[in-house]
């Protein structure tokens, strides 16, 4: 009786490790690839989104102003910063991206991630229309997000 049950749990084991195995293989197979693109725009609208409900928060904690909405302009997405080195040649100066690993397994080294920049904003919202909400909205914006009083545009909510 006892190798009558070794023998299904065997087999299982063996199934098993036969379609991990597979999984592994297909996934080798540029499928990886594909993910990486898929989550790299669902992580810049995810980032948008995030900074829009900032923004919303932002403006409506204003007095006089309600029934925000908020569009954001990014500039690109996110960018890997590696790791380099400087050295001094004389007058000229080269840079040399440090790699981890050598031959053809060396790989890049990376240090940082940095988020898309907010490079314009657009608001419809209740009291927009009213020339010191749009002038103290338009400092507050450009305070929080980095950006330039001529990227901000402020109207009234229809």
């Amino acid at each position: 009786m006892k190798n009558e049950r070794k023998n299904p749990q065997i087999i299982l084991i063996v199934l098993g490790a036969a379609v991990g195995l597979i999984l592994l293989l297909w996934g080798s197979f540029g499928g990886e690839r594909e993910v990486g693109k898929i989550s790299d725009t669902s992580e810049i609208e995810s980032y948008c989104a995030y900074l829009e409900g900032q923004a919303v928060r932002l403006c409506e904690s204003v007095k006089g102003v309600s029934d925000v909405t908020v569009a954001l302009t990014l500039d690109g997405g996110f960018e890997q910063i590696y790791a380099a080195d400087k050295t001094m040649n004389g007058n000229s100066q080269s840079i040399e991206h440090v790699k981890l690993g050598s031959g053809s397994g060396a790989e890049l080294c990376a240090v940082s991630v940095a988020a898309p920049k907010v490079i314009g904003i657009g608001i419809t919202c209740r009291g927009g229309k009213n020339d010191s909400v749009r002038a103290e909205l338009t400092a507050l914006l450009s305070a929080a997000f980095g950006v330039g009083a001529n990227k901000i545009y402020i109207t009234e909510a229809g």
